[in-house]
Parts: C-alpha cells; structure tokens; sequence
C-alpha cells in the first residue's frame, strides 16, 4: 500500500500540514477476496483472519504517522464464514507524534471498500483506494532500483517486524501494542502464526 498513488499523495499532505486523526477501513467478503474454495486459502485457517491477512492499513498508518507509542485491538469472528479466526476488527493505535488513527477491517463487506480519511485542523481529506497495477509497479521499480545501487529500501525486514510485533502484542492481550515494550513470541493461543502480508485513489476535500 506504501506505494499506492493515494498514499504517496498522503505521505506530502502529512509532510506539509499536522494531522490530527487518521482513519483506515478496509472491507471486502472473503469468498469473493480468495477466488475458489475460500476455506482453503491460509485466510481461513489457524493462521488467518483479517487482522494478519489485512496488515497493510496498520503499516501503511506507520508509513505516514512514523512510531507506534501504544496498538490496542479488538476483534471477533460474527459471521457464519468458515473460518477458524476473525472475521472483523476495529484498532486504535497512538503515534509518539501525538497522531491517533483507528483502523476498520473486516471480511464481510460484499462490494470492496478500502479508504484512508485524514482530519487536520481545518479539513478532513479522504482518499479512496481502489486496486491498482500501477502500485505494484512502482514498487518492483523501486526494489530494483535498491538492488542495483545496493542500498536500503525504507521497506526493509526491520520496518515488517516492528510493525508485526505490534499487531501481535495486540492480538495477543498485552496491555500495550507497543513494539518497543514486549517481546513477542511466534506462538499464538492457536498455533503458529505465519505472517502474510497478503488508477490513482480519488481525493476529497471536506471543510470543517
């Protein structure tokens, strides 16, 4: 998502202007997400459900707001989807830049919703983000570019693991999502989690 045409907008607005509140959500059913027999796609086993399936928002909000002071979630399965985590989630995270941002993800809305919603002092600024090749582009182009002048991408291994630390501090019932203040184990109350990070977004302004 870091690399979506949307979020690069965002990324400036945020770079010139001080957010105040973020918004995330994320919806889409899960039958017409994983093509086929969806009970058999990884999002419907013991190391599924949406919160892991779906860690894009949650990074793409570090990508933005930068560090993570405290990531609370909670989350269900309130469906009748065969699947063995949840289905639904609702987080509230604190950035040590005084931003806070809640993020809505679910596998139940049967017509694709994805949006990102910025509020600063004097307007909210809401983008849409539809699915783009365009993204994916940019990002190979990017991954090559780091290869071929052997530097450090800003997406590197250390950025995925804090911000999966902190969604499994939350998952897991510690009192605080921080990456920084819990070590956390690859081992969930069911199991091994296995971490999946499984046209340019319309822009409106709304005056406050």
């Amino acid at each position: 998502m870091r690399f979506h045409p949307a979020i690069r907008d965002a990324k400036d607005l945020v770079q010139k202007h001080k957010a105040i509140f973020a918004r995330a959500e994320y919806g889409y059913y899960l039958p017409f997400w994983r093509k086929g027999d969806y009970t058999k796609s990884y999002s419907a086993g013991a190391d599924g459900g949406i919160i892991l399936d779906d860690i894009h928002e949650i990074d793409l909000l570090y990508f933005l707001f930068g560090k993570i002071v405290d990531l609370k979630t909670v989350y269900g399965k309130v469906s009748d989807l065969e699947i063995q985590q949840e289905d639904i989630a609702e987080t509230s995270i604190l950035f040590e830049n005084g931003v806070s941002a809640s993020v809505h993800q679910d596998y139940l809305c049967k017509n694709y919703h994805r949006t990102l919603e910025i509020h600063f002092a004097h307007e909210r600024v809401k983008f849409d983000l539809p699915v783009t090749n365009l993204a994916y582009k940019k990002q190979i182009e990017y991954f090559l570019q780091n290869v071929a002048n052997n530097t450090m991408p800003m997406n590197h291994i250390g950025e995925a693991y804090y911000i999966l630390t902190a969604v499994l501090n939350a998952k897991n019932g510690y009192n605080s999502g921080s990456p920084d203040q819990h070590k956390t184990s690859t081992e969930s109350p069911n199991g091994y989690i296995r971490w999946n990070n499984a046209g340019k977004g319309n822009r409106e302004n709304i005056t406050v």
